[in-house]
């Protein structure tokens, strides 16, 4: 294993500590994000279809692809947890070997289905407001579940269907605070710099599409 010499630098020990919280945030927001989108599926999802409150097209055309974005959800959390615990193991605790960039480097595909997301997001929403004037079912379902169903912590769907946007506008910022907090002097950490700029920059120029 490597073994790390204690820097005494005070600076140093400061941002090592900030870095470790901000690759913790990011593991358990993303799990976090995760229940979520399984709340979106199971407890809007799933009744709607099953009591036929709209239509499977309309349904289609509400929550978009979700159950994509759930799948790509759990890969990168699961790569996230991973790698934090392979580092553990091999006794960094300060999290320095985890290398979050090479990650969202290997999520692209999950930035190409926030992008389709994102970008129809908008009209599903308009959709799903027209629908509930015209559907009295559906208009109790959703105001009986957003009163009565505490995991859905008094959230309306509209809010949860936000939520896939949130995220993706996280992820710049998230990655950004990390790459403040990762030493610059350090040669081994030099590539995995590089990696956190790199897939930084790359969400980036999706939200840009997205916005477009």
């Amino acid at each position: 294993g490597v073994v790390y010499s204690p820097v005494v630098c005070r600076k140093c020990s400061k941002k090592r500590i900030e870095r470790k919280e901000i690759i913790t945030e990011i593991v358990e927001t993303e799990q976090k994000y995760g229940r979520d989108l399984r709340i979106i599926l199971e407890e809007f999802h799933r009744p709607m279809l099953g009591a036929g409150l709209l239509t499977p097209e309309q349904l289609s055309a509400i929550f978009l692809n979700v159950e994509e974005l759930l799948e790509h959800n759990l890969v990168l959390a699961e790569k996230l947890r991973e790698a934090v615990e392979m580092s553990q193991l091999a006794g960094d605790e300060d999290l320095i070997t985890v290398d979050v960039g090479r990650i969202f480097l290997e999520s692209e595909r999950m930035l190409h289905a926030f992008e389709s997301y994102c970008t129809r997001q908008g009209g599903a929403s308009l959709l799903l407001q027209n629908l509930e004037k015209e559907k009295e079912l559906l208009r109790i379902f959703l105001k009986v579940s957003q009163m009565e169903n505490a995991v859905l912590r008094r959230m309306n769907l509209n809010s949860f269907l936000m939520v896939p946007v949130q995220r993706v506008t996280k992820y710049p910022l998230l990655l950004a605070r990390l790459l403040k907090a990762t030493p610059t002097v350090r040669a081994d950490v030099q590539e995995g710099r590089k990696r956190l700029e790199q897939a930084r920059s790359n969400i980036e120029l999706h939200l840009e599409h997205m916005n477009a």
